[in-house]
């Protein structure tokens, strides 16, 4: 059996016949006063659209809106990062609102996934993977002994709720480490030397299981040689299905 990634290995845990939720019926958004009253009621604060806000009870941690895709039509996805006011890393909780049903109702919490560790010096946006579909990305970033990491997180709904389905490197990249190295161990590295960026992007000639495909594209160096080359991650009932070998050794994710 292939060995596959975290983020494949979680994703293929739901059930096969778990379906994507049907796209928007309703011609109605979710308006910035619903979703202030809904924010407002998980944080028992006085939420902003803009800006930030404390809890009661939590007056150290600072919430924002760090992802918002406006009062568009049908579904409202949001992030709130949290920022503690002492030394460490944030958390993000992400929302999919519901626009009311009724000119009377009141929006809805259809789903959500919270306490995601993130750095706040980190992007959290927003990605079309379908034509009426949007996931959020979480990007990370690690610096370390002249190495640079960085990948994606991709989280989108479900029929059993907001998941993660893929994760991806998108920077490998050692090449202060071995600018520092001296003598053949020097030359050794600068031989071996990694240089990638990985760009994720949506396949949106077609439609699988509900979704795009995606691909990654990579370029760069990896030793002496020049890379370019577009790696597919094909969709289907299970979600996003790419194995970790390749993703180690044609992109990415592998030791520098």
């Amino acid at each position: 059996m292939p060995r596959y990634s975290l983020s494949l290995l979680l994703f293929v845990a739901a059930a096969a016949s778990a379906r994507a939720p049907a796209p928007p019926t309703t011609t109605d958004a979710v308006a910035d006063r619903e979703l202030l009253r809904l924010l407002s009621s998980q944080y028992d604060a006085k939420a902003r659209l803009r800006g930030g806000w404390t809890a009661r009870g939590d007056t150290v941690t600072t919430r924002s809106l760090c992802a918002d895709s406006g009062a568009r039509r049908g579904d409202r996805f949001v992030a709130v990062c949290s920022t503690p006011a002492d030394v460490g890393g944030g958390r993000v909780d992400l929302f999919i609102v519901e626009p009311p049903a009724t000119p009377r109702g009141r929006a809805r919490i259809r789903a959500r996934f919270r306490g995601v560790d993130h750095d706040p010096a980190d992007a959290v946006r927003l990605m079309a993977i379908a034509p009426d579909r949007l996931a959020f990305v979480l990007d990370t970033t690690t610096r370390s002994a002249g190495r640079t990491r960085a990948s994606h997180s991709l989280y989108a709904e479900r029929a059993d709720g907001l998941r993660r389905l893929l994760t991806v490197g998108t920077r490998l990249d050692d090449t202060a480490a071995c600018a520092s190295a001296a003598g053949s161990a020097g030359r050794r590295c600068r031989e071996r030397r990694v240089d990638l960026t990985c760009t994720l992007r949506a396949d949106t000639s077609r439609v699988d299981a509900a979704a795009w495909p995606l691909e990654l594209h990579v370029s760069g160096r990896r030793g002496g040689d020049a890379i370019d080359r577009v790696l597919p991650i094909p969709h289907d009932a299970y979600g996003y299905r790419v194995s970790a070998r390749v993703l180690d050794t044609q992109a990415c994710d592998g030791t520098d």
